[in-house]
């Protein structure tokens, strides 16, 4: 497919007519980007629980799309290459406000280029050019902190309580997230792990994950550490489907995955984050300046853990792994 034609797909999609506004007549536009959700999803009704609390979060707020609210909707469907050129088509649109999930130091300079004001998910704002304050946001950009270094120091925490023999983790991920991760392989390195990597090649389809879990005969892991980024989410029930059919405990990026009978996950509580960033919207669109809307960096963590499915790849799970799991499906 070519460049422009793939930019050219990703025209958000327009929501209905809006039927009537807030007492000050204002009609707000807010641009949602996802890196792999299709818009879709990406609304109260798409299936997906922090989707759902962003938008009953907004209307406890105020805000409700079809009468005072319109939402563009922007995906870039797991295609990193157009980040750059996605940020500067949402720029010029110019909405009142980008909602990103995208995490990605392109498209951070192009919609910041722009001086729109964002609330996004950002590993780490300063260490990334995004701001010089957590506290201060210094440019157009606020949001909420995706620590990867805490959520990898987590997840590699549960899968040793829940293997403690585990010596060889694989992880699932693009090249490209892969090329970036020295530090976590380090990481495992000091707990005297091995961390290898089920690198997923461009273009990230079906038949390149099949490929990747086809490889595993040659040097099979202990353990299956997914990442969160690339297409993972978009190829879940693959993802799930294979890996519980090699048999090989798993640990995941979102419940998600293990409501599609992924073995465990350990994340950020999304909802609370969507409903967070909703605030951060709220008080944005009311016109407090960015810069007096700090970073938020998550407190609570949510464990999902599938019973099912330890048991038929032959798993005990540890009691006190179960006793602190907020969700269990037996």
């Amino acid at each position: 497919m070519k460049r422009r034609d793939l930019i050219a797909g990703l025209l958000p999609v327009a929501v209905a007519p809006l039927a009537g506004a807030q007492q000050s007549g204002m009609i707000y536009r807010i641009a949602a980007v996802h890196s792999t959700h299709p818009p879709s999803l990406m609304s109260e009704h798409g299936g997906l629980s922090y989707w759902q609390a962003l938008f009953q979060e907004l209307r406890r707020l105020g805000y409700e799309e079809g009468r005072n609210l319109k939402i563009e909707r922007y995906s870039e469907r797991g295609q990193e290459e157009i980040s750059p050129a996605l940020a500067k088509q949402i720029v010029a649109s110019q909405p009142d406000l980008i909602f990103s999930l995208v995490g990605k130091v392109q498209f951070y300079a192009e919609a910041a280029a722009g001086r729109v004001p964002m609330v996004a998910m950002v590993d780490d704002p300063v260490a990334m050019g995004v701001s010089t304050s957590l506290s201060r946001p210094s440019a157009n950009v606020t949001g909420i902190i995706g620590d990867l270094r805490v959520v990898a120091a987590k997840r590699l925490e549960m899968l040793r309580e829940v293997r403690p023999g585990a010596n060889h983790v694989a992880a699932l991920t693009p090249h490209s997230e892969w090329e970036l991760s020295g530090w976590t392989r380090r990481m495992y390195q000091e707990h005297g792990m091995r961390l290898t990597c089920l690198c997923v090649a461009n273009p990230m389809q079906e038949s390149a994950y099949r490929q990747v879990f086809a490889n595993l005969d040659h040097d099979r892991p202990d353990f299956i550490n997914v990442f969160g980024g690339g297409a993972n989410f978009t190829y879940r029930e693959l993802v799930v489907g294979v890996v519980n059919e090699m048999r090989i405990p798993a640990i995941y990026p979102i419940r998600q995955f293990v409501e599609l009978g992924g073995l465990m996950s350990y994340a950020m509580d999304l909802d609370e984050l969507y409903r967070h960033a909703a605030r951060q919207m709220d008080a944005i669109l009311r016109g407090q300046p960015v810069s007096e809307v700090p970073f938020y960096f998550p407190t609570k963590w949510e464990l999902a853990i599938n019973l099912r499915t330890a048991k038929r790849i032959g798993l005990e799970m540890p009691l006190s792994i179960l006793t602190r799991a907020d969700l269990v499906i037996d």
